[in-house]
């Protein structure tokens, strides 16, 4: 995302009379290799406070804005189109996970 894209997106917030929301990733090659490692290892354990369907996005963010969350809140996407897990059967999803405090 660039300069071009961020201004974008603040005027169509600041003129549209929406709310803004949004993160910034920062690339990091070796800290992605080194977190990598670890998950493949089983030694990075992931707390998950709350999971929340895409449909409920807006009580998702409610709950992390009121500072009392105690691990990540994911908000989970489905997807008709894809193939249901190999092993348990069940339709698999995306998961996008909020790294904050």
């Amino acid at each position: 995302m660039g300069l071009t894209d961020i201004v974008r997106i603040l005027w169509t917030s600041l003129a549209g009379g929406k709310k803004l929301k949004g993160g910034v990733a920062m690339e990091n090659p070796e800290r992605m290799s080194f977190i990598a490692e670890l998950a493949a290892a089983g030694k990075l354990k992931p707390v998950i406070d709350r999971s929340y369907p895409l449909e409920q996005i807006a009580e998702a963010f409610k709950y992390v804005e009121q500072g009392h969350k105690k691990g990540n809140v994911v908000i989970t996407v489905a997807h008709s189109r894809i193939a249901p897990d190999s092993e348990t059967g069940r339709p698999t999803s995306l998961r996008l996970i909020e790294f904050g405090s």
